[in-house]
């Protein structure tokens, strides 16, 4: 599930890498669950496949063990968002 939200990505990272001037390849990309269930999907992929560097308030910052290459580089680093409950 993880790589298929990656690859579903590209289209827009692309966009990013021509807008933001000196930017050559990404690292990082920020995952926005869905719902609960998609979040818990998620994190127990991740915590499979990466070590967790940080928590915060916003959700979960994770190191790839084995980076996911991709025409933009090497993908290393993943932050799961926090779903927010809506009152």
């Amino acid at each position: 599930m993880f790589k298929e939200i990656i690859e579903k990505n590209l289209k827009r990272i692309e966009k990013d890498l021509f807008e933001i001037e000196g930017l050559q390849n990404i690292d990082f990309i920020d995952i926005f669950p869905t719902s609960e269930e998609h979040e818990k999907q998620l994190d127990a992929e991740l915590s499979q496949k990466s070590k967790l560097l940080k928590e915060t308030e916003r959700g979960n910052v994770y190191l790839l063990n084995q980076p996911i290459k991709t025409k933009y580089g090497e993908l290393r680093h993943v932050k799961l968002d926090i779903l927010m409950k809506q009152d």
